[in-house]
């Protein structure tokens, strides 16, 4: 419950921030694409493995990268495009 609370803290405040939304769309694309492979019959523990190690490298990247903008060393077009990479790269795993 406590989590459920948070996580409407956190998209209330996010609404007026855009970099804090292309974040989470990206986020949630990736974890919606890890608990896929996780709910199959029958799943296969390398593929889920090698989407979880880079989806942890993903996040790690990405929250650097969110900070660049926010220090103005990154422009926001920048980091949305790169973002976008990442679904990109999500879905290859996936196949």
């Amino acid at each position: 419950m406590q989590a459920v609370q948070a996580k409407r803290d956190f998209d209330e405040k996010a609404k007026g921030d855009k970099l804090a939304q292309y974040y989470e769309t990206t986020y949630f694309y990736w974890y919606n694409r890890l608990r896929k492979l996780k709910c199959q019959q029958s799943p296969d523990g390398e593929k889920i493995s090698t989407v979880s190690e880079t989806f942890k490298v993903f996040r790690k990247e990405a929250i650097k990268r969110k900070g660049m903008v926010k220090r103005d060393k990154m422009k926001v077009a920048d980091f949305t495009s790169w973002l976008e990479k990442q679904k990109e790269e999500v879905d290859k795993l996936m196949k």
